[in-house]
């Protein structure tokens, strides 16, 4: 099969690599993409003869080292890799983009009729009323490869809608569930996350509660819910990715040792499950396994995405944007920690929600972005 893989530099594409070493006869990828990391995409494209490779910001350092590349076509921007999902011949496209940039390139595949292994939630966030729209019009398919809604699309196959009591999904805490003042905790402090081995992005909205927020509105659009059938435990060991509470009172889980490569493979292989890549779960070496409530008041924005979620039309896609701005501006180490809160609090109140079309998403999410701009501007 072959597969277009983009985000390939990142810990996801890098798990991916993995899974697809491990299965040389099954797959071969034919794009990659990656954003600035030059040196990276590099040496993927040398060792798995990757015919086309695609550098998503067109002004990133060092990208004349592709010449080095002779049998590759090389290509720049967001539109491009688009432009290969939707041409090219592959069948799969593993689509690891960080932040909203991922949204164009999982349209065009979709309406291509591929199959998408989502690892971008961004997609689902701001754009899932579009999204759901093509895919019940009969184009494509997603499988989604985050952890958690990985383990929810394993739990609910070959189950009714009308089973399903509701869906809860295990955050980890983060690197900051038991801080003191976590609302001035260092960006060193932040990325040190007890679980999971992420990307900086991610790691903070993990410590945020943002991720799981996103999470929440991704779930909603991805298995057709409202926010009333979803909920959040905090699950600090990672064993168990998520619940499902049916009508009759049974809760399944889905259970592995917590590491990407299991919901990749699952995605790349569906509907056949191929042998185990990651270390052996035991529930011996786990045990107890511990559940909390998450703490909304020192971790608001969990209680924002529901908002958000709620409120709907452009709503989502504001808070994503927002949240988005925040992280970059506390990782340049501009704005503390808890100040992430304040802007999406400050945003989100600012904003009139419309209708969930491409434009008004396209407009609200530009929108948003200037706020944090024109705050960071003042401070």
């Amino acid at each position: 099969m072959e597969v277009i893989l983009l985000g390939a530099t990142g810990s996801i594409g890098t798990s991916a690599l993995e899974v697809v070493k491990k299965q040389p006869d099954k797959f071969r990828i034919t794009a990659i993409s990656a954003n600035r990391n030059i040196d990276s995409l590099l040496k993927i494209a040398l060792e798995f003869r990757v015919p086309k490779v695609i550098v998503t910001d067109k002004n990133a350092p060092g990208i004349e080292k592709l010449k080095e590349l002779d049998d590759a076509e090389i290509f720049t921007g967001i539109e491009a890799a688009a432009d290969i999902c939707a041409t090219d011949s592959a069948g799969i496209v593993l689509n690891a983009v960080v932040g909203s940039a991922g949204y164009l390139p999982t349209k065009r595949a979709l309406l291509s009729g591929k199959t998408v292994a989502l690892a971008n939630k961004e997609t689902m966030v701001s754009y899932g009323e579009v999204i759901n729209q093509i895919l019940a019009a009969g184009k494509g398919r997603i499988i989604p490869v985050d952890s958690e809604h990985s383990a929810v699309f394993q739990l609910l196959e070959n189950k009714k809608k009308e089973e399903l009591e509701k869906i809860i999904l295990t955050a980890s805490g983060g690197p900051l569930r038991n801080h003191r003042d976590p609302a001035n905790a260092t960006v060193e402090e932040v990325l040190r996350h007890p679980t999971w081995n992420m990307g900086s992005k991610i790691t903070v909205d993990s410590a945020s509660l943002a991720n799981k927020g996103l999470e929440v509105i991704e779930a909603a659009r991805l298995f057709n819910v409202d926010s009333s059938k979803i909920d959040v435990i905090v699950h600090p060991s990672s064993v168990i990715h998520s619940f499902v509470e049916l009508k009759d009172g049974s809760i399944v889980a889905q259970l592995a040792h917590p590491d990407m490569k299991l919901p990749i493979q699952y995605a790349l292989n569906y509907p056949r499950r191929q042998n185990r890549q990651i270390k052996r779960l035991s529930l011996r070496d786990v045990s107890p396994l511990e559940f909390f409530d998450p703490d909304k008041e020192k971790f608001p924005l969990l209680s924002y995405a529901y908002e958000a979620l709620d409120t709907g039309g452009t709503m989502p896609a504001v808070f994503n944007a927002v949240n988005e701005e925040a992280v970059s501006l506390f990782l340049g180490k501009k704005i503390k920690f808890g100040e992430i809160n304040t802007l999406v609090r400050r945003t989100m109140d600012l904003h009139k929600a419309v209708s969930a079309e491409e434009n008004a998403i396209l407009e609200a999410d530009k929108w948003a972005r200037k706020q944090i701009l024109i705050y960071s501007e003042k401070t």
